[in-house]
């Protein structure tokens, strides 16, 4: 998966008349770019690229003043 994959299910869920319930953004823990939108049986569900594989030898506990920091914006 790429993010111009990504991007690709965005365009199609658009098209498609499918809800977006959060543009596309970035997660600075996961390092991971999304979209959210909504699925047949009403649950939200999120599209995603490049998350990070945890090191379980090597995580650090960290703290994060926001869940995005960019993007993400609710549908006006």
């Amino acid at each position: 998966m790429s993010l111009d994959d990504v991007g690709r299910a965005l365009d199609r869920a658009q098209q498609a008349g499918i809800t977006i319930t959060a543009s596309i953004g970035h997660h600075p823990n996961a390092k991971s770019v999304s979209f959210y939108m909504d699925g047949p049986s009403g649950f939200q569900f999120e599209i995603l690229w490049n998350e990070i594989i945890i090191d379980r030898e090597h995580w650090q506990v960290m703290t994060y003043q926001e869940t995005s920091d960019w993007g993400h914006a609710a549908p006006a």
